[in-house]
């Protein structure tokens, strides 16, 4: 299978405590933002001193006021991601102060947009159009500090396609995702892993102001 790439913009271990494993959940589903389906891999993780209601990412994204994040915030994020293949991927950000049921949202995707089996026929070239978001995406909510506790809710999303399985065949569109509810003692870093085809191992902290 041929891929020319047509127009795409660019958005952007340790001895750590890991928290038990509760479920994975796999499902399917049809996306107008992308061709074709979209197959699922979501591995949820428990603990005892942090729960995320069930559909907590569906809440309304934070809107920023205008304020520096390093003057409004509670505390920071810091994530890193090892999928085995490339350098490790780092994500650092202000966690602001947010109402009850916001999410933070940081989008890393690209933005790609392709032709299946591409057809030259002088200046013109037809094939096939494809296009799907590759990448990152982390959500961040219901961050709280209780004494020596801090404690959050943190999922992320990683889009990513594999070749077609025939030739009149569009490529498979995965999306591999981590719910985590963070909760640490002084924000120390957790390990914990994700993925299907692609496998990660990661670790993560929520350091309070």
């Amino acid at each position: 299978m041929k891929y020319l790439l047509v127009a795409g913009s660019l958005a952007l271990i340790s001895a750590c405590q890991s928290v038990p494993e509760t479920q994975i959940q796999t499902y399917s589903y049809d996306s107008e933002q992308h061709t074709g389906m979209v197959h699922v891999n979501e591995k949820i993780y428990s603990s005892t001193h942090k729960t995320c209601q069930a559909k907590w990412r569906s809440g309304a994204v934070f809107d920023p006021t205008g304020l520096p994040l390093n003057l409004t915030s509670q505390g920071h994020f810091s994530l890193s991601l090892d999928d085995g293949a490339e350098a490790i991927k780092r994500f650092n950000f202000h966690i602001p102060q947010m109402d009850d049921g916001d999410v933070l949202l940081k989008d890393y995707q690209e933005y790609n947009e392709y032709l299946l089996e591409p057809e030259v026929d002088g200046i013109l070239t037809q094939g096939r159009h494809f296009f799907a978001p590759e990448g990152y995406v982390v959500r961040v909510s219901d961050v709280e500090t209780t004494g020596w506790w801090t404690k959050a809710c943190i999922g992320i999303d990683h889009m990513y396609f594999l070749d077609p399985e025939g030739p009149d065949s569009d490529p498979l569109i995965i999306l591999d995702r981590v719910v985590i509810p963070y909760a640490q003692k002084q924000g120390s870093p957790i390990s914990f892993s994700f993925g299907s085809e692609v496998q990660h191992a990661g670790e993560l902290s929520v350091k309070p102001r």
